[in-house]
């Protein structure tokens, strides 16, 4: 028999934000399995981004100028991203990885809210009619459309 638990709380005391995906499940035996629900995670994240934002004033639509300067910012992301990925435990390439979503969340966001959910579900409808009767994975390890 398992009993479910809310893992500890990552998130600052004051803010908003409320820890609810990632379930510790106890068994018996005393063995803890992690469950990741990373879609509910993402949520959280998108979350965290929104109060970073207004913590800094960062709100409404950005002028062309603000999200070009946001491309040094997510390159810098990236490039971390890739040092890690060559030298670093897979916990760092991790973190690494989310400091990349937390950019390219913290850009969606900066858009008009309506023009953001149309290319959210755009680019998710495109993407879920992929299959491998009209897709490849190429030399590079893109999955694109067959010629």
């Amino acid at each position: 028999m398992c009993k479910t638990t809310q893992a500890h709380s990552p998130f600052p005391p004051g803010t908003n934000l409320r820890p609810v995906g990632i379930l510790r499940l106890q068994e018996d035996n005393g063995h803890t399995m992690i469950k990741d629900q990373s879609h509910q995670l993402i949520a959280e994240l998108t979350a965290s981004v929104r109060e970073f934002h207004d913590r800094f004033g960062l709100v409404g639509a950005a002028t062309q100028q603000e999200l070009l300067s946001r491309i040094p910012i997510q390159d810098e992301e990236v490039i971390e991203l890739h040092h890690a990925i060559l030298n670093e435990s897979p916990d760092r390439i991790a973190n690494e990885a989310v400091d990349v979503l937390y950019v390219a969340i913290g850009t969606l966001l900066r858009l008009d809210p309506e023009l953001a959910t149309s290319a959210l579900t755009e680019v998710i409808q495109k993407n879920n009619a992929k299959t491998h009767d009209t897709h490849h994975i190429n030399e590079a390890g893109k999955v694109v459309r067959k010629a």
